[in-house]
């Protein structure tokens, strides 16, 4: 079983006992949703590697872990991503690596007491975006600027390569935690829900 090989690369049991109790949730939240037993959920991949559903049916989601919390979004009209991260210590070359430079002025303009959070809540949207379009690190981290108040995809290197409209939430799972909803609205309403569990 694919998710198993999976579960036994895990290197620290800790991890690995997070991975399969947040797996747990997701088949279980999912079937709630389809009206499905976990087991009767099945997965595949779309040509990027991003996990879908098997089967004819247009729900999105996606699902995000760090530390004790696990994040789900699920939509069935648009597409959806999510991050979560613990809030944590960061060297400069991650800030350097992580962020645009117009993102980057923004966190060296703001409270200082505040910047670890900021870069968090830049990083979660960024990611969220990424892994809703399902690009990845195929999108260049410094190819576009985040903005925070609101939450928003404020710029774009080349606009005629931008991955659509996109409305994101911040979510605080709890404290000492980020997180971030992205869903692509396609001018449409955003209809798209996000839970969060602990898992540790």
């Amino acid at each position: 079983m694919a998710e198993q090989a999976r579960a036994d690369r895990f290197v620290r049991s800790s991890d690995r006992e997070r991975w399969i109790v947040s797996r747990a949730g997701l088949r279980f939240l999912l079937g709630r949703k389809l009206d499905a037993g976990p087991t009767e959920i099945a997965f595949t991949e779309e040509a990027n590697g991003r996990p879908a559903l098997a089967g004819a049916n247009n729900l999105s989601f996606n699902l995000s872990h760090s530390a004790n919390v696990a994040a789900l979004a699920m939509s069935s009209d648009v597409r959806v991503g999510v991050d979560v991260e613990e809030v944590r210590p960061i060297t400069d070359d991650e800030i350097a690596w992580a962020l645009s430079s117009a993102e980057r002025i923004e966190l060296s303009e703001g409270d200082p007491a505040e910047r670890l959070e900021r870069f968090f809540k830049f990083w979660t949207l960024k990611e969220a975006l990424m892994k809703g379009t399902g690009l990845g690190a195929q999108l260049p981290l410094q190819d576009f600027d985040m903005g925070l108040n609101p939450p928003r995809l404020a710029r774009f290197k080349d606009e005629s390569e931008a991955p659509g409209q996109w409305n994101f939430h911040d979510i605080a799972p709890q404290p000492g935690m980020c997180g971030a909803v992205a869903a692509r609205t396609e001018g449409r309403v955003l209809v798209a829900s996000w839970t969060w569990v602990e898992i540790g």
